[in-house]
C-alpha cells in the first residue's frame, strides 16, 4: 500500500489517495499501531472533506471514530462518529446509520452510561430491523445490546440478546456460504 500512496502522490489521484490512506490506516489498527492508523485517518479525511465526497467521509469517520473508541478518546470517538451518522442519514445510508449508532452504543456501555447507551442501541435497531442490507450490523446490535443489559446486570435479557446474537450470526454464516 505504501507504494500504491507513492504512485497516487506522483499522479495528484486525491480520491485514490484518500482509499489508500483509509486502507493503511486500517492496516496500522489491526496492528495495533494507534498513532499511525490515526494519521492516515487524518490525512484521508482532509482529502476527502476537499472533495465534499460525504460517502467516503462518513465511513472514515466512522473508522477513525472507532479507533479513538479503542483509545479510549471517547469524547472525539462520539463527535467522529455522530458527524458520520449526520452525513449518513442526510444521504439515507440506512446500514451506515445502524453502524454509528452501534458505535455510539458501544462508547456509552464503556462510559457507564447506560440509558443513553440503551437509546442508541434501540434507535440502531428500529432503524435496521425492516432494511434488508442491515443484517450484519443488526447482529452486531444484538451483541452490544446483551453487553448492555449484562452490565445493567439484566441476565435474562442479556443471554436473550447473546442467543438471538448468535443465532443471526450461524445465520449470516449460512448466507455468506
Amino acid at each position: 500500500q505504501l507504494e500504491s500512496i507513492a504512485i497516487k502522490e506522483k499522479l495528484n489521484d486525491r480520491y485514490g489517495l484518500a482509499g489508500s490512506y483509509v486502507n493503511v490506516a486500517n492496516i496500522y489498527t489491526i496492528r495495533e499501531q494507534y498513532a499511525a492508523a490515526e494519521n492516515y485517518y487524518n490525512k484521508a479525511i482532509s482529502i476527502v472533506r476537499e472533495l465534499k465526497d460525504n460517502e467516503y467521509l462518513s465511513n472514515a469517520l466512522n473508522n477513525i471514530g472507532s479507533l479513538y473508541s479503542k483509545t479510549q478518546k471517547y469524547q472525539k470517538a462520539l463527535e467522529a462518529i455522530n458527524e458520520s451518522y449526520n452525513l449518513r442519514s442526510a444521504m439515507g445510508d440506512t446500514k451506515g446509520m445502524v453502524s454509528c449508532l452501534n458505535n455510539m452504543g458501544e462508547i456509552f456501555i464503556q462510559l457507564k452510561q447506560y440509558d443513553s447507551a440503551a437509546t442508541k442501541l434501540n434507535l440502531a435497531l428500529a432503524e435496521g430491523k425492516d432494511a434488508v442490507n442491515c443484517k450484519p450490523e443488526l447482529n452486531k446490535v444484538y451483541l452490544s445490546l446483551s453487553k448492555l443489559y449484562e452490565a445493567q446486570g439484566m441476565p435474562d435479557k442479556a443471554l436473550a440478546m447473546h442467543k438471538l446474537y448468535a443465532d443471526t450470526k450461524d445465520s449470516l454464516y449460512t448466507d455468506e456460504l
